[in-house]
C-alpha cells in the first residue's frame, strides 16, 4: 500500500507537469532514517527523500525502472542513495 512521504506541489498543465511551490513538507509520522547511517526496511531515507524533491526545483523529472538516480520512483523503505556509485534501491 502506498504510503505519503512528503507533500508535491504537481499541478498538470496541457500534458506536461509544472511544479509551481517550492517547499517541501515531510511527513512527521513516517519512520526517517535521517543519517548519517543508512535506513533500515522498515525507515525512509531523508537524504534520498530531499534530493529527490530537490531535483524537481532544477526541472528534473521522474525516473522508472532501475535508473542511477535520485529522481527513481517509487520510493521504498530501505531505498537509499548517495551518489551514482552509492546505491541502494530493492528490485535493481
Amino acid at each position: 500500500m502506498y504510503e505519503p512521504i512528503y507533500n508535491g506541489c504537481l499541478r498538470r498543465f496541457s500534458g506536461f507537469y509544472r511544479y509551481r511551490a517550492q517547499r517541501i513538507i515531510l511527513n512527521p509520522n513516517v519512520k526517517w532514517e535521517d543519517g548519517p547511517n543508512y535506513p533500515s526496511s522498515n525507515e525512509y531515507d531523508l537524504e534520498r527523500t530531499v534530493r529527490h524533491e530537490f531535483g524537481h526545483w532544477v526541472a528534473k523529472t521522474h525516473y522508472y525502472d532501475c535508473e542511477n538516480s535520485p529522481m527513481t520512483i517509487p520510493t521504498h523503505k530501505g531505498d537509499w542513495w548517495r551518489s551514482t556509485t552509492h546505491h541502494n534501491r530493492r528490485g535493481c
